[in-house]
């Protein structure tokens, strides 16, 4: 039986350069394997030396060094920004895509095109902003159709009954703003 494989980072247990580095603004994926596309990427990066260097001649020499070429990698990245790279990268056949922050994430045309972000009614806060079902079924599709409870709420108390308004309404903003507490989720 094989050894298992032992957690890699940001980087593929087996193939480099396959993984996140930094760019000038952010960072990126980056999968550059296979004999084909590594002397291509090296070209495209700046680095066209890489694809002769005796240190990475195959995968699994990148491999065992992939630290020290993700560190030159990261650093020959920082010619671009992120969305540079991707085009970049892309329009090579070098599979690149960003990583994003989760506000980006949240307000990406495909997260918002797969309703991955829905608005409901609360009682307290108006309007609620909540993640979206991500696995959609057409012949019995889900939905969202409750807002998480407030602070101090429960089963048989709700955001409306458990206190003044105003006490409320700065409940539901703490639990907003930094996540659960004490009792959160216990009926």
């Amino acid at each position: 039986m094989a050894p298992a494989c032992r957690p890699a980072g940001n980087h593929h247990p087996i193939n480099a350069p396959y993984g996140a580095f930094r760019t000038r603004d952010g960072y990126v994926t980056i999968g550059a394997t296979g004999e084909k596309r590594w002397p291509h990427f090296c070209r495209l990066i700046g680095r066209p030396e890489l694809a002769t260097d005796p240190r990475f001649a195959t995968n699994g020499d990148r491999h065992a060094r992939r630290l020290e070429l993700a560190e030159i990698i990261g650093d020959a990245l920082q010619a671009h920004t992120s969305a540079e790279w991707e085009a970049i990268l892309n329009d090579a056949g070098i599979p690149c895509g960003p990583i994003h922050r989760l506000d980006e994430a949240l307000a990406h045309p495909q997260a918002l095109h797969r309703a991955m972000v829905v608005e409901r009614a609360h009682p307290v806060m108006g309007t609620a902003r909540l993640l979206g079902v991500p696995v959609k079924l057409s012949d019995t599709p889900a939905a969202v159709w409750r807002t998480p409870p407030c602070w101090g709420s429960t089963p048989t108390r709700s955001c409306a009954s458990s206190a003044s308004p105003s006490r409320n309404s700065r409940g539901c903003a703490r639990a907003a703003s930094s996540g659960p507490g004490p009792g959160w989720g216990r009926g």
